[in-house]
């Protein structure tokens, strides 16, 4: 029984001045033991409900953890209680939540999450053979970096395939003509059926 009562009186003076109780006497040890339990239950579930109060909030939690941390999390409800409902979740506070998506609701505005921004698409640049088949590329640039996990930018460069005659001598241009020509000859000859299509319109 000393022991016990050692317990009730140094391990919990804070917890018996809360219930009001003077620990008087080695008796009393067993009953002042399951009050303490009692009331631990009831400031956990009081704990909860501030927590599930606040929204799994990051910035009311001051909660923002760099990498992956299973401790930067914001317990909705207690963590040996059945969950019913996806609300009541736990959600993060850490930079990997952003891959694993389990974020609390304020976790990028609260820990200045940024997303990369680019601009529009400029215009083509001139086609880079001036005589036959050649390449054309558009550029946008970054108007914001990523920071904080953010995410990546796009793909800032786009190339296609373009085709000029304005640079060919007269006898290089008679040849992409006649080749050409030659082409759409066997294309149309493979689709026959578009051949029909194109003479009704012109009809």
């Amino acid at each position: 029984m000393r022991a016990c009562a050692e317990i009730c009186i140094f391990a919990t003076p804070r917890a018996a001045n809360l219930l009001g109780v003077a620990l008087v006497g080695l008796h009393r040890c067993e009953v002042e033991m399951r009050k303490l339990k009692a009331l631990q239950y009831f400031i956990a579930i009081a704990v909860s409900l501030v927590d599930k109060s606040a929204g799994g909030s990051c910035r009311a939690a001051k909660l923002c953890c760099q990498g992956r941390d299973s401790g930067c999390v914001i317990q909705k409800v207690s963590p040996n209680a059945i969950i019913e409902s996806p609300k009541d979740k736990p959600c993060y506070c850490d930079h990997a939540c952003l891959k694993l998506n389990d974020c609390c609701s304020d976790f990028r505005e609260t820990c200045s999450v940024i997303d990369c921004e680019v601009s529009e698409w400029g215009t083509w640049s001139a086609c880079d053979n001036l005589c036959g088949v050649g390449i054309q590329t558009r550029i946008r640039v970054v108007t914001k970096s990523k920071q904080n996990g953010g995410k990546h930018c796009p793909q800032l460069e786009q190339s296609r395939v373009c085709q000029e005659h304005v640079g060919c001598r007269h006898s290089e241009r008679d040849l992409l003509y006649k080749t050409n020509v030659t082409l759409l000859t066997t294309w149309q000859e493979m689709n026959p059926e578009l051949n029909e299509t194109i003479a009704t319109k012109q009809g």
